[in-house]
């Protein structure tokens, strides 16, 4: 056999070779989100709606319920909170009352996954089913050594196991945010503020910095189905971009000195900003916003 045949042969045997493992991981990745399961099919969704609407329930089977693949969603207590929410597994032998399933699964998460935090630190209320622009959202205590306010939107309980887990992990970070102190008055610089506010929280939430939080690192990252991953790195992109435009609308509008000077004691008091951001941005003084990522508002 000639050198170039044999070439030839071996370079396409090692393609073959890449396009069934490429394969097999790609699978083993988009498999590896689908924690819901038909008991009577053995199909597996991504998220519990899927599941009820496309599982057909039989007598000598069970329907839909969450059996993780994902090693960071393997509690069992957690299993047991979430069928009992989702799917009715249960109902009554845990000591919940009916109509408090889904808000003793939240104050579950919250005190076992987001540790320090405990949901008897919120006041936890339900949002209107309309407002489905945030997943959940954390306001301030209305007084001194009040409660803060943690609103949920009704669809966040349809997110995939995994998602539900990080929308409420995200905020988690956002109470952390509301806890420190700050000398600088925020006239001027509120945009730049919730901007870096929105990106912390995202960084965290797509383990791209690292920081010592209060709470753990996201372990559930990676078992969130692609379109959710893809949706908070497109988040990511969003808040990026909204720093810099923040940025650059005060460097250039009205009393732009004063509010740069605020916005530079702002930024070396905040932890995260002056131990992460600022090292992976010196030049942030002269920073410019380019184009807006894809759908997103400015700041």
């Amino acid at each position: 056999m000639k050198d170039g045949c044999r070439s030839l042969m071996v370079r396409t045997k090692v393609r073959i070779v890449l396009a069934v493992l490429t394969s097999v991981l790609l699978a083993c990745v988009l498999a590896a989100a689908q924690d819901i399961q038909c008991g009577c099919s053995q199909t597996r969704f991504d998220r519990p709606g899927n599941c009820l609407r496309d599982c057909r329930k039989r007598i000598n089977c069970t329907g839909c319920m969450m059996s993780p693949r994902c090693d960071a969603l393997q509690v069992q207590a957690f299993k047991q909170m979430y069928n009992q929410a989702l799917f009715g597994i249960g109902i009554g032998m845990l000591g919940v009352p009916r109509g408090q399933t889904n808000t003793v699964l939240v104050a579950w998460i919250i005190n076992n996954f987001w540790k320090p935090h405990k949901v008897t630190d919120f006041n936890v209320v339900w949002g209107a089913p309309e407002n489905t622009s945030d997943w959940a959202h954390v306001d301030p205590a209305s007084s001194a050594g009040g409660e803060m306010t943690l609103t949920i939107s009704p669809d966040a309980i349809w997110l995939s196991p995994a998602g539900l887990v990080v929308s409420l992990g995200h905020e988690m970070i956002h109470v952390e945010q509301l806890k420190r102190p700050s000398t600088v008055r925020m006239t001027g610089i509120n945009s730049a503020l919730t901007s870096f506010r929105e990106l912390e929280a995202s960084s965290w939430e797509t383990r791209s910095s690292s920081f010592a939080w209060s709470i753990r690192a996201n372990d559930f990252y990676g078992c969130l189905p692609q379109d959710e991953r893809d949706g908070s790195q497109k988040t990511l992109a969003c808040r990026e971009w909204q720093v810099r435009r923040s940025i650059e609308d005060i460097r250039t509008g009205l009393r732009s000195a004063q509010y740069m000077t605020a916005l530079e004691r702002y930024m070396n008091e905040d932890p995260w900003i002056r131990g992460v951001w600022l090292g992976q941005n010196p030049n942030w003084k002269t920073i410019t916003a380019g184009p807006a990522a894809e759908k997103c508002p400015n700041p």
